[in-house]
Parts: C-alpha cells; sequence; structure tokens
C-alpha cells in the first residue's frame, strides 16, 4: 500500500532501511497517526496590511463543518456571520411552522431539518471565507497536512523560507493573494 512504511516489524523492533531499533510508545502512536490520518486541505487568509508577524493568518479547513452541522445558529453567531445565523435561524422557524401548519409527521419534519443543518454544514466554511474576504483578509495559499497544527508548521516555515531567500524579479510573493 501507498504511504507505508516498508519496514518489518517483530517483537517491537523494526527491521528497515534504516537498521534495527526498538519501537517506543510515543513511535507506535506517530506511525499510527502517519498511517491513518488522512491529509486535509487548509486555505490560509492573512490580512494584507498587517504589521504582525504572522499577518493574523486564519487557517479555514476545506469541506464538511461538524461544528456548524451540530450548532447552527450558535456556530454562525461563533463566528460573527449574523447574516448566515439569521437566515439559519429564520429557516428553521419556516420549517418548524410550516411543519405543523401542513400537518407534517415527525419524521417528515426531522428530515427537513436534518437537510438543513447538512446544508448548513456543507456551506459553513465557505460562508466564513466570504466573510474574511468583507473584513479585508487576502487568500495568501493552500496547505494539505493532516492537523492544523501541521498545516499551520508547513506554512510558516515556507513563509519563513522565502522570507530568507532573495525574491526573484516578477516572482509572486508567499504572503500575496493570486
Amino acid at each position: 500500500m501507498a504511504g507505508l512504511d516498508p519496514a518489518i516489524h517483530v517483537d517491537g523492533r523494526v527491521f528497515g532501511a534504516g537498521g534495527a531499533r526498538r519501537l517506543t510508545g510515543h513511535d507506535e502512536k506517530s506511525k499510527l497517526e502517519t498511517t491513518m490520518s488522512r491529509p486535509r486541505i487548509y486555505t490560509v487568509h492573512v490580512r494584507a496590511w498587517s504589521t504582525a508577524a504572522d499577518r493574523e493568518a486564519v487557517f479555514l479547513r476545506e469541506g464538511f463543518s461538524w461544528g456548524a452541522f451540530v450548532f447552527s445558529v450558535a456556530w454562525a453567531l461563533w463566528h460573527r456571520l449574523w447574516f448566515w445565523a439569521l437566515i439559519v435561524l429564520g429557516l428553521s422557524a419556516l420549517i418548524a411552522v410550516a411543519g405543523e401548519l401542513a400537518g407534517l409527521d415527525p419524521v417528515t419534519d426531522g428530515a427537513i431539518g436534518l437537510g438543513l443543518a447538512l446544508l448548513v454544514g456543507w456551506q459553513a466554511n465557505d460562508w466564513r471565507r466570504r466573510a474574511l474576504e468583507k473584513r479585508g483578509f487576502v487568500t495568501a495559499g493552500v496547505v494539505a497536512a493532516s492537523s492544523l497544527i501541521e498545516a499551520e508548521r508547513r506554512f510558516f516555515a515556507k513563509a519563513a523560507a522565502s522570507a530568507a531567500t532573495p525574491a526573484k524579479a516578477g516572482a509572486p510573493s508567499t504572503w500575496a493573494a493570486s
């Protein structure tokens, strides 16, 4: 299988290209995290005019948001998405009132509510991305990593490396929006 270590594990020892060594609990956990973790895509957004060293970077994971799925309105309010919080609250109320007036059974009413929650979960990070753009953030890059911490490490390491190397004429900056 691709991505797996070709070494042979026998009685807590690893035999491979690096020779034999004893596995510790930390090594086993790291190996499990490496082989089991699926890379995720993060978009990086920074304030164009920020003087902070990290330029107030915000990392948004692509894909489904479980927090938004479970806590739709509260999640939107937490992320200062006032408009979307009102829309979701209004749609939830509309679904409840329409279900009551139409005499829908609780299963159908619940299925419609679940559909709304799924829609919110799938769209939530896109709503955040647009809100950040309105607040003056620009997209600085895209990072593939297994965790948020790994994404931050990779992004800032690349930014530091590009800042240390002299820029070529006409080459885009790491921090610039494309």
